[in-house]
């Protein structure tokens, strides 16, 4: 499984705006495409947000970054950042769940 991961940085005052930017501008237009397994945002203190998409395999995260979601997501996001948002990418070795 592909795992791919961004790390944003925002002011605090536009984390929760920008969460719900990213849920309509990436989660509903990734959910049901061909390969999409899961994706899901988290915050942390001081306006961090971790955005994890997992894909059956890199192919389909690359078809649909081909959409251009992100570069428009960071249009969006111009404003509400303080830093350049990190991406990485992973192979998911293991996984459990209940």
């Amino acid at each position: 499984m592909y795992v791919a991961v961004m790390r944003y940085h925002f002011h605090e005052e536009s984390l929760e705006r920008a969460c719900s930017i990213w849920k309509e501008a990436v989660l509903e237009r990734a959910t049901g495409r061909e390969g999409f397994v899961r994706a899901f945002i988290m915050t942390g203190t001081g306006g961090k947000a971790l955005a994890v998409g997992m894909w059956e395999e890199k192919r389909h995260a690359d078809e649909f970054m081909k959409t251009g979601v992100f570069k428009e997501l960071l249009n969006d996001f111009t404003d509400m950042m303080v830093a350049n948002s990190e991406h990485e990418a992973y192979e998911m070795k293991f996984c459990s769940e209940k």
